[in-house]
């Protein structure tokens, strides 16, 4: 199971290493595809043994073997977690390993994408609740399509309500959310997800790296909340039932 495991997680690093092409061109309307992987700094065309994920980075002392310039945190950090995350997949059972894995590969660079430009785009949202909706409908788990539905309407009313709170996007991530987490769970998950945003918007006030009325990117924390709901929501959940009964 182990070697299963560090199976998947190398797998994981390379699926990582494509999710940083991701992260990096779709903001600026570039292709995922074309042209081939380059230094962002010179444009040089990378060799094979310069995309070895995360190794490749260590190597060449987090610089770019061609013009020298550093290269960003960003590409072995993304990669390491595409691995660990593809690692706790692998003891997930089929067909919720395949779910959670397309969950993954779509809200890592969503996520890091709306760290960096406060925006969800719409070619990677689109398609996950998609593909998601049709893995929900084809296992028969309505009960879950309509959890989300209605994970999507409480945060459509709070944008109509508070439009400066949070973007539309976050309302669709929101949908997507709903489409991996359990019903019983979703109010799990709210608390757990705004508490992590309050304590995270507060902190950052506090060190003055935000402003009281500046925007926080909530797809990153809405992404780890799903993922502490999705592994211990069901301990949470019972704990709290625990201590009225």
């Amino acid at each position: 199971m182990w070697l299963t495991a560090l199976l998947f997680f190398v797998v994981g690093t390379v699926v990582g290493s494509f999710l940083n092409v991701v992260i990096y061109r779709i903001p600026s309307g570039e292709s995922i595809v074309f042209p081939a992987s380059h230094c962002p700094k010179c444009n040089h065309k990378l060799a094979p043994w310069d995309l070895v994920p995360i190794l490749s980075y260590l190597f060449l002392g987090g610089k770019c073997r061609y013009c020298g310039e550093p290269i960003s945190w960003q590409y072995p950090v993304v990669e390491f977690i595409t691995g660990l995350l593809f690692a706790v997949a692998s003891f997930l059972p089929m067909p919720e390993m395949i779910f959670f894995i397309v969950f993954v590969c779509f809200s890592l660079p969503l996520s890091w994408i709306d760290l960096q430009t406060m925006l969800i785009p719409e070619v990677l949202i689109l398609p996950l609740i998609g593909i998601l909706i049709l893995c929900r409908a084809f296992m028969h788990e309505w009960s879950i399509v309509v959890g989300a539905l209605a994970l999507f309407l409480v945060h459509l009313i709070i944008h109509l309500i508070v439009p400066d709170g949070f973007g539309i996007g976050d309302v669709f991530y929101a949908a997507a959310v709903g489409l991996m987490v359990p019903p019983h769970l979703l109010l799990v998950w709210f608390v757990l997800t705004y508490a992590l945003g309050t304590v995270i918007g507060l902190t950052l006030m506090g060190l003055n790296k935000l402003g009281r009325k500046s925007p926080l990117p909530f797809a990153p924390i809405m992404f780890a909340g799903t993922l502490i709901t999705y592994f211990l929501g069901s301990y949470i959940y019972n704990w709290y039932l625990n201590l009225f009964l």
